[in-house]
């Protein structure tokens, strides 16, 4: 069969060696940067009208594609790549070639700004003169920062950026801070939706000042009392909460708060050292709009559950994610019934648990959505008995281990 590969400008023909169909093939679009696709059409559509035999070219097309590279895309589609690499990776591409270097003059290129301390002072300064106006905010110190450490020139600079852009930024992540003089200047980012915070101590009273936060991520940080309480509450329009190993953070108190104000969240993830008792469970009940939803504790739950997931199923039916993980209390005689009023749940995870087989051969039958389920290390449950369920229910991923 012979194909001709069609372009704006030029055509080619080619003969390949398949059955005679008629083959059209639109290439990718941001090739031409236009609506001129390209096409492979078959040549045997095409012919003449006194019926003479077609004339036959053989150019090789793959010498042909050999002269392109990626500088020969057209700019639109070159700022869109662009735009996924970080301020290093783009300095890096622009003393490749004049087309990559005239790009990375491109201001709304960079928007996001990774500060780290183990730059330079010039490579510092380059990149916080070079994002003038970033909306994401990236941050880590040492894990391992001592007393010796200088962070003088560090801490200036990261100071400056929260001065100077602080109302263009809407996503800050602090990784290892306990610096206070950082940490205070958080209230400058005065429409900050995202915040993730990882081994940090500060007294955070900057926190307080914070009301349009969609996003809350806090993990192994040590908060003074209250704090993470009353940011939850100056955030009415919270949609996304995870707590993870946090000092002084009380799970009790937040569901209650949560449950008042709350309504439009719909991720929680609560993995607390203080213990989640089942009258904060059941307060959840009124997050309507509430998808997913982790309860974990290393330490165990060490109290019974009663009728909390009968409730929590009942206010929270669009629940797509449930994931308990070391609630011992937890078996067949007090989750089935609950289980059943979970039909829209697509991922079911039960670690650690009491139950036994028979909960999960309910799941897999009354949850008409389930795709996963998750039941490793409970001691009820045995391999054998997980891959016969397996063999039972092949659309359901139901790992082993």
């Amino acid at each position: 069969m012979t194909v001709v590969f069609e372009k704006t400008n030029y055509a080619r023909f080619v003969n390949i060696k398949k059955p005679k169909k008629t083959l059209i093939v639109e290439l990718d679009t941001l090739l031409t940067g236009s609506n001129s696709f390209n096409k492979i059409m078959d040549l045997e559509s095409v012919g003449t009208s006194n019926g003479l035999r077609r004339k036959k070219l053989k150019v090789s097309l793959e010498k042909d594609l050999s002269k392109r590279d990626l500088s020969s895309l057209p700019k639109s589609v070159l700022q869109r790549i662009f735009s996924h690499l970080d301020t290093q990776s783009i300095h890096n591409c622009a003393v490749l070639c004049s087309t990559f270097y005239n790009l990375s003059k491109d201001s709304s290129l960079y928007k996001i700004l990774n500060l780290n301390y183990r730059m330079s002072e010039n490579a510092l300064e380059y990149h916080i003169s070079k994002i003038t106006h970033p909306d994401t905010v990236e941050i880590e110190y040492d894990s391992d920062q001592s007393q010796d450490d200088d962070l003088t020139f560090f801490n200036h600079s990261i100071v400056k950026v929260l001065r100077n852009c602080g109302e263009d930024i809407f996503s800050l992540k602090l990784d290892n801070c306990k610096e206070e003089e950082v940490l205070t200047n958080i209230d400058n980012c005065v429409n900050l939706e995202r915040l993730i915070l990882h081994s940090c101590k500060s007294t955070f009273s900057s926190l307080l000042s914070l009301c349009k936060l969609r996003t809350i991520k806090f993990s192994s940080c040590h908060f003074p009392q209250k704090i993470v309480k009353e940011v939850i509450k100056n955030n009415l329009y919270l949609k996304s909460l995870y707590l993870s190993n946090n000092i002084n953070v009380n799970p009790n108190e937040l569901c209650e708060v949560m449950s008042r104000q709350s309504y439009d969240i719909k991720d929680i993830h609560i993995n607390e050292r203080k213990r989640l008792r089942a009258r904060s469970l059941k307060t959840l009940s009124r997050l309507t709009n509430l998808r997913k939803l982790s309860i974990i504790s290393e330490a165990g739950f060490d109290c019974n559950p009663e009728d909390s997931f009968e409730l929590l199923a009942a206010g929270c039916s669009f629940l797509e994610k449930l994931c308990i993980d070391n609630w011992k209390e937890i078996n067949d005689a007090n989750f089935i019934s609950a289980l059943r009023m979970f039909s829209q749940l697509k991922t079911l995870i039960l670690r650690r648990t009491n139950i036994t087989i028979k909960t999960c051969r309910e799941a897999a039958i009354t949850l008409p959505l389930l795709k996963t389920l998750i039941v490793v290390k409970c001691q009820r449950i045995k391999k054998a008995q997980l891959l016969l369920l397996k063999k039972d229910f092949e659309d359901i991923d139901i790992p082993l281990q």
